[in-house]
């Protein structure tokens, strides 16, 4: 598990890398309809999660290093506690309980966002804020800009709006010791799914079988949602490169290519195999396997050699 030590250090080094006088401004993921009434299973924006490790919808966090606030400022936006509400859809942390759990200086309900959007952004020289990504955020934001343009005397708007993936995305390339042991026990998650789903796999079988057996393992292992959508193709099926209806019958000869990782406390693993469905591979696909696998291995030894001379 990340601490919540490490995120909060993870949001002063980007407050760090930001300009004086700034504020950042990062939302949260939304819920999707699947139909009428109900949603696919919740998925936090990645960016926010690095930041905060929170798993609500339609949260927002901001934070600045305006003088105004001292050193800095840390805030976040959160759903209401709602009785009604989370008879059906589950509790709520609530702002009361977010300002303790996150170490805030502010917390706000979803109701006061608006507020707390023009509250933060007046004032500031300059706003980091990733646009373009999401309509409806990017419709609150540019509403508080213009509020803040059209003041009856002076505009109280900053004078610059930037784009803030360029420092949050490098950040996120450099791993620190917690989130490598995410990445190790997604990946030990998603080798056993495999596994397991060789160990099942024979002529007769269907492709959705297959996709079962790696998801049952996934979630017996506490990661209850595939990193990306699992692609099980046998015989053609295989060449089709984002393959996801996974429900041909597997024949007797064919080959089987499973392309599925886990996403484990947010982190993702990523694995293709290819194997015979009888546990034999006929001559042709023993050769083509061999020469994929020697290239393989010889481009790993190539990263790792260069990793160690690092």
């Amino acid at each position: 598990m990340i601490s919540a030590q490490e995120f909060i250090a993870r949001q002063d080094r980007l407050l760090a890398q930001c300009q004086p006088n700034s504020v950042c401004i990062v939302p949260a993921a939304g819920l999707v309809t699947r139909s009428r009434d109900t949603e696919y299973t919740f998925r936090q924006d990645s960016d926010f999660w690095y930041l905060t490790g929170f798993e609500e919808p339609d949260a927002w966090l901001i934070l600045s290093n305006h003088p105004r606030y001292g050193e800095s400022y840390r805030a976040m936006v959160v759903q209401e506690k709602d009785k009604s509400a989370e008879i059906w859809h589950g509790k709520r942390l609530g702002a009361e309980a977010a300002l303790s759990r996150f170490s805030l200086d502010e917390a706000f309900e979803t109701h006061e966002l608006e507020e707390a959007l023009l509250a933060s952004i007046q004032g500031q020289d300059n706003v980091y804020f990733t646009l373009g990504y999401n309509q409806s955020h990017d419709r609150l934001f540019t509403e508080a800009l213009n509020t803040l343009r059209e003041a009856p005397k002076e505009s109280l708007a900053p004078c610059a709006v930037h784009d803030l993936r360029p420092q949050l995305h490098e950040m996120r390339l450099f791993k620190s010791a917690c989130e490598v042991a995410m990445m190790k026990a997604a990946g030990e998650i998603s080798a056993r799914a495999h596994k397991r789903a060789m160990q099942f796999a024979s002529p007769g079988c269907f492709e959705y079988q297959l996709e079962a057996e790696i998801h049952h393992e996934f979630a017996m292992a506490g990661a209850r949602s595939p990193a990306y959508s699992t692609i099980v193709g046998s015989g053609d099926n295989a060449c089709i490169l984002h393959y996801t209806q996974n429900s041909a019958q597997v024949n007797d000869g064919d080959l089987i290519l499973i392309d599925a990782g886990a996403e484990y406390q947010g982190y993702a693993a990523d694995i293709t195999r290819t194997f015979p469905a009888n546990g034999k591979f006929s001559h042709a696909q023993r050769e083509i396997y061999s020469v994929v696998l020697k290239a393989l291995k010889k481009r790993i030894g190539y990263v790792s050699a260069r990793c160690h001379a690092f």
